[in-house]
């Protein structure tokens, strides 16, 4: 018995560990680009992948690259149904898309092997930068498919091994105390195998010359030191060549002077550097038979600057080039906005700009905006949007536009990154772009005539669905020494006659004079002074405007009975409430409502007047006002709509 129990007791854990070995590992999704080393002029190729991804349906991403290095020539080898391509692409990026039609794709899915050519020159290499990364499952609606890590990758152009060569690489022609038998000329030996220079010569300004003892071996990188023999080096215009077994020169050094008596002397810096230029030379301490050292670079601690400007149009009093500060909100318009972006890294250590973020602001108004980016060589149509960063890369130059066409109300944040191997991120700044429907001031072409149907008529219910005709400034009338244009609303019985005048300086129309009439004549005979803004231009939803003035004339009520409005001041209040479509003989029209509202109260009343005007205005000069209705105290007293 006891045997059976250690044998359950054994299958039991057997079992469990089984069981625990059958528990898969939670997944991580990755998003991965190779990398590869080639010649000059050569191709490579890396692959693009989604690793460890369940039922994918779409792949967004944007790949980018120093343009002035690599070049992506194909994409080929797509797991997807639709295959990316090179059609959105721009100086050194290309937006890579794939897609699937019937089923999602699971493991290991490869976007698309890149082609890669090297055009830059040997020893340069790129970034290759995955950024505005998107994946998305195949369900309808698409749901994100969060990214646990994105590996970059790297594309080298293989450095061409340069000509071995044995270089003079440090002297010392005025050493501390007596010159003779103290004085020293190092060699260096920059080739991948050793050097014999047995037999070789060092000849100085002079013509005095120190043969090199034969059988003389130089190891790889290694240095050998010849002590001057041969008389004393000059302090000053001295300068030594070294030739070979042969004669031929080898090296020569620059034409140096050391009036100091101590341990410095002139050195190749950094070590074993030859450009065939004095700059490759440097007045250092001493460092006989070991490296003369290379430049330290210096840490780069100082993040890019994005600076954007707008034309003066929209930045009123400001030139091109001044900059517009970070949280600022830019006059509305009702035009494209363009903006200019410059960054710039100009520390002394600086790297250079990897790349520039735009995003929407949390606080924007806008949660989407459509963009154009571009510069004089490339553009991107994409998108702005809260949350997600739209990557400009360094390679395209240090100035970029963004233009804005549709009308919003949006918060754009900025940033950029340096090429630090420790990235330094600019701080965010923000700017507030602010486009919307406007109207702008036209005039009417006088004579202009309108048929409108009459939908309502409270003094005239006869009216009622027949054809009123609109006449717009065929007469004119003299007030006050002014003359005014008369827009005539003529009905089968009565009608309106407004006196309007047109002022192209302010952009209005105003009121001067609002007559009604019905069969027996007129109902309404009011005269303004000053005349009121009937339409302040240009209108936008929103604007308002008022106007104080006196109101004279006669009101006649239904029993006949006139009653004279003696001269009392009131206000008259306009606002542009709001955006309709019209259905008209002209189209579907775009319309904004202006409504204005005048209270008349005086002692002569039996109650005070509130009239009200509304007036749908359109930008089509065929049809400036297709709807218009008039209140009497809140009572919809007519209205006309253009047929």
């Amino acid at each position: 018995m006891k045997k059976a129990k250690t044998i359950s007791l054994n299958v039991g854990i057997a079992l469990a560990l089984f069981a625990v070995f059958l528990v898969p590992a939670a997944s991580a999704t990755t998003v991965s680009i190779g990398s590869t080393i080639v010649g000059e002029g050569e191709t490579g190729v890396v692959s693009l992948m989604v690793n460890d991804v369940t039922d994918l349906g779409g792949v967004h991403v944007n790949l980018t690259y120093d343009a002035s290095v690599v070049n992506v020539t194909a994409l080929t080898n797509s797991d997807f149904d639709s295959k990316p391509n090179l059609y959105k692409r721009g100086h050194g990026w290309v937006l890579l898309e794939g897609g699937q039609y019937e089923s999602g794709l699971s493991g290991s899915v490869k976007l698309c092997d890149v082609t890669l050519e090297a055009v830059g020159k040997a020893g340069e290499s790129s970034y290759l930068n995955l950024t505005d990364i998107d994946i998305e499952t195949f369900t309808y609606p698409p749901t994100d498919i969060p990214i646990d890590e994105v590996i970059n990758g790297t594309f080298t152009i293989k450095p061409v091994t340069p000509s071995a060569k044995v270089v003079i690489n440090e002297f010392e022609q005025n050493p501390p105390g007596d010159d003779s038998g103290n004085e020293w000329i190092e060699l260096y030996n920059n080739d991948s195998t050793s050097v014999n220079i047995g037999g070789w010569k060092l000849i100085n300004s002079g013509g005095k010359v120190v043969t090199i003892p034969d059988d003389t071996v130089i190891a790889v990188h290694g240095y050998w030191v010849a002590n001057w023999t041969n008389g004393s080096l000059e302090d000053s215009n001295e300068y030594i060549t070294l030739y070979n077994a042969t004669g031929t020169e080898i090296d020569n050094t620059l034409t140096a002077a050391d009036g100091n008596n101590d341990e410095r002397c002139w050195a190749r810096y950094p070590n074993g550097i030859d450009t065939d230029s004095d700059n490759d030379w440097k007045y250092q301490t001493s460092t006989m038979g070991e490296t003369n050292g290379v430049p330290v670079a210096p840490v780069d601690t100082t993040p890019p600057t994005t600076n954007v400007t707008a034309p003066p149009t929209l930045w009123p009093g400001k030139p091109d080039e001044t900059t517009i500060p970070s949280g600022t909100p830019l006059p509305w318009t009702s035009e494209p906005v363009q903006l200019w972006f410059f960054r710039t890294d100009n520390s002394d250590s600086g790297t250079g700009v990897a790349y520039t973020n735009l995003s929407l602001a949390s606080e924007s108004v806008a949660d989407l905006v459509n963009v154009t980016i571009s510069n004089n060589t490339w553009t991107w149509e994409t998108n702005l949007s809260k949350g997600k960063n739209t990557t400009v890369p360094g390679t395209v130059g240090e100035y970029f536009n963004v233009t804005i066409s549709e009308e919003c109300n949006a918060t754009i944040e900025y940033y950029s990154v340096d090429k630090n191997e420790t990235p330094r991120v600019e701080p965010k700044k923000n700017l507030t772009v602010r486009i919307r429907f406007e109207i702008p001031f036209s005039e009417v072409t006088p004579g202009t005539r309108y048929t409108a149907n009459v939908t309502h008529d409270l003094i005239e219910p006869a009216n009622e669905g027949k054809d009123a005709t609109i006449v717009f400034f065929a007469e004119t009338a003299t007030i006050d020494s002014k003359p005014y244009y008369v827009l005539d609303i003529n009905k089968s019985v009565g009608g309106t006659e407004m006196y309007v005048g047109i002022n192209e300086t302010a952009e209005n129309f105003t009121m001067k004079r609002l007559v009604m009439k019905n069969k027996t004549g007129k109902i309404m005979d009011l005269t303004f002074n000053p005349e009121y803004t009937m339409l302040n231009y240009p209108l936008w939803v929103g604007k308002t405007w008022t106007s104080t003035i006196n109101v004279s004339g006669t009101v006649t009520y239904a029993n006949n009975t006139t009653i004279p409005i003696n001269i009392i001041t009131t206000e008259i209040e306009a606002k542009v409430t709001g955006e309709e479509n019209l259905t008209t003989p002209y189209g579907e029209l775009r319309c904004l409502v202006v409504e204005t509202n005048a209270g008349i109260l005086d002692t002569g009343l039996s109650k005070p007047i509130t009239i009200t005007a509304k007036y749908w205005i359109s930008a089509d000069e065929k049809a400036m006002i297709p709807k218009y209705q008039s209140y009497i105290n809140g009572n919809l007293t007519e209205e006309l709509v253009l047929k």
